[in-house]
C-alpha cells in the first residue's frame, strides 16, 4: 500500500521541491495551507501551473488542506481531512518550518504580536505533531519529520524557532531516555502490553542550506533508510557528507 504522507506549509519552497521528489516514490501527498488571521485562503487559480497539471493527472499529487494555527480543533481536524481525502489512515508528517523574521526589534512589536508569534509557532506546532503523535503512537511504520530552517531573524522570529529547536529536542530527548531506539531513530513505547514497542519514528533537522531540493532530498532519504543517529537533532547543510557535527 502506498504511503501517506502530510506536508507543510504549502507555500514553503522546500515543500514544494519535496512533492516533486515524493511524487516518484508512489507516495499519496496532501499539503497544509497555513491561514493567518490576516490572510485569506489561496483562490484555486492561484496554484503554479506546473501544480494545476500535477492535479490534473493524479489528484492525489496535490491534496490541499487548510490548517488555522490559531485554532486547536483545526490541527485535529486537517489531519482527519487528509486521512479522508487519501482515503487511508496517514503515515508521515514532514513539516519545513520557517518562522518570520518578525520586527526588527522588541520595543516595535505589539502586544498583539508577541502574543501571536507564541501560539503561531510554540503552541500550534506542538498541538499539530501533538495530534499526529496520538494517530501514530498504535501504529507501524509511521513517521514525522520536523526540519528547521536556520536563519537571521529579529526577536520574535527568533524566540518563535527557538520554540521548535526546544521542541524538536525535547522530543528526541525524551523518546531516547525513557523509551528505546531503534536503526538510530526515536521509537515511541506502547504503554500496553509494556514489553511491545511500536517503530514510530520522529526525527528533525537544523537547515543550514540554501538548496531547497537538497534539503528535500534529504528529508525523503530520512524517510526512507535508518541513518545513523538520527535518534539526535541534525544539522543539515547541504555539503558533502549531508550532515555536520
Amino acid at each position: 500500500m502506498k504511503k501517506t504522507t502530510l506536508v507543510l506549509p504549502f507555500e514553503d519552497p522546500r515543500a514544494k521541491a519535496f512533492k516533486d521528489l515524493a511524487n516518484k516514490t508512489g507516495r499519496k501527498l496532501a499539503f497544509l495551507e497555513v491561514l493567518y488571521p490576516s490572510d485569506e485562503a489561496m483562490d484555486a487559480a492561484e496554484l503554479p501551473r506546473d501544480a494545476s497539471a500535477d492535479a490534473e493527472k493524479a489528484p492525489e499529487a496535490w491534496t490541499r488542506i487548510s490548517w488555522k494555527p490559531q485554532s486547536f480543533v483545526s490541527a485535529r481536524t486537517a489531519l482527519i481531512e487528509t486521512e479522508t481525502r487519501l482515503g487511508q489512515a496517514l503515515d508521515e508528517l514532514v513539516i519545513f518550518a520557517d518562522p518570520p523574521a518578525g520586527p526588527i526589534g522588541l520595543a516595535e512589536a505589539s502586544q498583539a504580536e508577541i502574543e501571536q508569534s507564541v501560539l503561531d509557532w510554540a503552541v500550534a506546532y506542538a498541538q499539530l505533531i501533538h495530534e499526529a503523535l496520538k494517530r501514530f503512537l498504535n501504529r507501524d511504520g509511521c513517521s514525522i519529520v520536523l526540519a528547521i530552517k536556520d536563519a537571521a531573524r529579529g526577536p520574535l522570529g527568533s524566540m518563535a524557532a527557538g520554540a521548535l529547536f526546544g521542541l524538536a529536542e525535547g522530543l528526541l530527548a525524551s523518546f531516547a531516555s525513557s523509551e528505546m531506539l531503534s536503526g538510530g531513530a526515536a521509537v515511541a513505547k506502547a504503554k500496553s502490553p509494556p514489553e511491545k514497542t511500536v517503530p514510530f519514528r520522529f526525527m528533525a533537522m537544523r537547515d543550514e542550506s540554501d538548496s531547497s531540493e537538497a534539503v528535500a532530498r534529504q528529508v525523503l532519504r530520512m524517510l526512507d533508510e535508518d541513518l545513523r543517529d538520527s535518534g539526535k537533532l541534525q544539522r543539515f547543510t547541504g555539503r558533502s557528507g549531508f550532515f555536520s557535527r
